[in-house]
């Protein structure tokens, strides 16, 4: 079996309080494929954001990585642990190797200058020729639907800044894109437009995605796997068929209840708060038990790819 584009290998975060450290993340451990998509599901605050971070090393200061890997297969630095990497390494790698788009794109964008100046920026940035940089700002402008490229970020709505977003974050031809939340502001059809734009760079060029949503549609249209974390740990993985067909721990159902589009929305879909110990979703869990109070089960593979954190076993 070939090696994987990225393997992240048991990653804990960290965050101070005024009680003490808080784990963000508790020994999270999955892969991305070369061109494939992996979708990390959960709530707000679930620790998906921070997972991302991790992998561009764009941590805040106030977090601490306590333990894992993150392995990385680059084109210039071959197999290299991110976590370990210098700041240099890590300059030439973002950008260039692993890209992302955020919720709000217009955060990313400069109003001061148009849009095909911001997309030629990236591309001096790393290096480009003068006529490579040309032709491929016109590609990408054409590709997103954004030909005149003298527009300004304020000038365009909601979904185009999102190609726009988008078109930035492939200028350099990056092997790994992480799209946080990409869609959660955009309205049905800006939302497929996006999502199409990014399968056909899949399809087209050969890019994996890091799919970061709180929306199980979502990631169903993108998504060869599925991760499912709550309070910083895997509660359920597999691929995305078994995951939305058959789902294993009752807080994937209730994501799935919770999704707007499901045809027969349930009360148990209710999302609870976190609980202080053992399985975050004890609280209000239909099938709890004793020891899910008490202790956090560790994932077992069912067959299959198919891992399950839970006490209670699926008959």
């Amino acid at each position: 079996m070939s090696q994987p584009l990225l393997f992240v290998d048991n990653l804990s975060v960290s965050y101070p309080s005024p009680q003490g450290p808080i784990e963000a993340l508790h020994r999270l451990t999955f892969s991305v494929d070369e061109g494939s998509c992996l979708a990390i599901v959960g709530e707000s605050a679930s620790g998906k954001s921070t997972a991302a971070l991790s992998i561009l090393g764009l941590l805040p200061p106030s977090a601490a990585v306590t333990g894992g890997r993150i392995v990385f297969s680059s084109r210039q630095k071959g197999t290299i642990d991110l976590i370990a990497a210098s700041q240099k390494d890590m300059r030439m790698i973002r950008g260039a190797e692993i890209s992302a788009i955020f919720q709000d794109a217009m955060d990313s964008l400069d109003p001061v200058y148009d849009i095909g100046s911001q997309i030629d920026e990236v591309l001096l940035l790393h290096r480009f020729r003068r006529d490579e940089r040309r032709r491929t700002v016109d590609e990408l402008l054409t590709r997103v639907g954004l030909g005149d490229g003298r527009l300004y970020p304020h000038e365009l709505s909601g979904g185009m800044r999102q190609r726009l977003a988008i078109s930035i974050a492939l200028a350099a031809r990056p092997a790994l894109l992480i799209a946080d939340e990409v869609t959660t502001a955009l309205d049905r059809e800006n939302r497929t437009s996006v999502l199409s734009l990014i399968a056909r760079s899949m399809e087209e060029d050969g890019l994996s995605v890091l799919l970061i949503t709180h929306d199980l549609d979502v990631a169903r249209t993108l998504a060869d796997h599925i991760l499912v974390i709550h309070s910083g740990r895997l509660v359920e993985a597999a691929r995305s068929t078994t995951i939305l067909d058959r789902p294993a721990h009752p807080y994937t159902q209730a994501l799935l209840d919770a999704t707007p589009s499901r045809h027969h929305r349930k009360e148990r879909g209710h999302l609870p708060p976190s609980a202080s110990s053992g399985c975050p979703f004890a609280g209000t869990c239909t099938y709890a038990q004793a020891d899910c109070q008490s202790a956090f089960p560790a994932a077992t593979d069912l067959g299959g790819g198919h891992f399950l954190a839970c006490h209670r076993r699926p008959s």
